[in-house]
């Protein structure tokens, strides 16, 4: 007959919580890396759309219309994303985002006429969808809630309490 008496867990060497803290940090950095290089690729478009409106012979409309078609397909995604990052977990769906979403922005480059580059936007679009949700699930899988709002805020540059992040400096 098995007693009910719990028996504590063994304890974890000092060294090894380091360690451990140490690696939730470098995550945690990754995905913040992950996600700025995200941020960087959806708005290349409206930096080079002033050069290619001459080549590809495109109007105003035209170009707003792209620079938006790349939000359709994302506000799409989102919640396939979270149902996929849900089921299969972000070590799994991050790196199929990822590359996803390079070789739609490597496309970009490819395009020929507007048809072609919507099809990149759109296609980028998808690819990025999972990036944030993902990160979000990182951040909550590897801090615990009493780590306060610094891990958030460290895996989202681009917001306005991140950068500088002062990851270091946040208590453990």
């Amino acid at each position: 007959m098995q007693s009910n008496s719990a028996t504590p867990a063994p304890a974890v060497p000092a060294t090894a919580r380091r360690a451990r803290s140490r690696l939730r940090w470098t995550i945690i950095t990754l995905s913040g890396l992950g996600l700025a290089i995200a941020y960087l690729d959806r708005s290349a478009l409206s930096v080079a759309s002033t050069y290619m409106q001459d080549d590809l012979g495109f109007d105003q409309t035209t170009k707003g219309i792209l620079l938006s078609s790349f939000f359709w397909t994302y506000a799409i995604f989102q919640l396939p994303s979270g149902w996929l990052l849900d089921r299969f977990g972000p070590r799994l769906i991050y790196p199929i985002a990822v590359v996803w979403w390079s070789l739609w922005t490597a496309a970009t480059a490819l395009a020929h006429g507007v048809g072609t580059l919507l099809l990149t936007r759109l296609g980028l679009g998808i690819g990025e969808a999972p990036v944030q949700p993902a990160n979000i699930k990182v951040v909550a899988t590897w801090f615990p809630r009493r780590s306060g709002h610094w891990p958030p805020a460290c895996s989202t540059p681009g917001s306005r309490s991140a950068w500088p992040c002062p990851c270091r400096s946040s208590p453990r």
